[in-house]
């Protein structure tokens, strides 16, 4: 979870033994702040930023990213983007009912993002909520992209979105393949 510039990891095993209370406190701690604090809650298998660390560790999501990385891919990256990318790092993520990713423009302080990628993984309905929304300068929601399974959404970093708030209707996790294409 993110709330403002701090970031809370906690991984499997410590989630598993927490509480439904423990929970429902982290999950409200979450929510916390005004309009202009950056959350976010969802889970997440963080992918090495080393192409050592994805052959060592070697599960398919290390195999995506090492495809990700190629220099074919780059190459195809820093054509669509007329700016040169050396790298990208992401992660996986796991939505489920009450995650959600508040209003942010990608523009971190950890390198230069050029282009974000999200690889959607899910069956997805409209009605479940975890729609990929891009706002306009006044903040509101100009475009609504709902996830599709085996689809990659590709979009130029920074602009502002937010992924809206997965409802109890969901009938399955919202997951992807997401991270930024570095320029640095």
């Amino acid at each position: 979870m993110r709330q403002g510039n701090t970031e809370r990891e906690l991984d499997a095993e410590t989630l598993a033994a927490l509480s439904t209370p423990h929970l429902t406190a982290i999950e409200q701690l979450a929510r916390q702040g005004d309009d202009t604090v950056f959350r976010f809650l969802h889970d997440a298998i963080r992918i090495p930023k080393t192409s050592l660390g994805r052959q060592q560790r070697g599960t398919l999501l290390d195999a995506c990213s090492e495809a990700l990385n190629s220099a074919a891919t780059l190459a195809m990256v820093s054509e669509l983007t007329g700016t040169t990318v050396r790298s990208f790092r992401g992660d996986a993520t796991r939505y489920l009912p009450g995650h959600f990713l508040t209003t942010h423009n990608d523009g971190r302080r950890h390198g230069k993002r050029v282009l974000a990628f999200v690889l959607n993984l899910s069956d997805w309905h409209i009605d479940w909520g975890g729609l990929m929304l891009f706002h306009d300068d006044h903040g509101d929601a100009s475009c609504a992209w709902t996830p599709r399974f085996n689809c990659a959404n590709l979009f130029s970093v920074p602009q502002y979105h937010s992924v809206s708030c997965v409802t109890p209707l969901a009938r399955a996790p919202r997951l992807t393949v997401s991270g930024w294409f570095y320029a640095d």
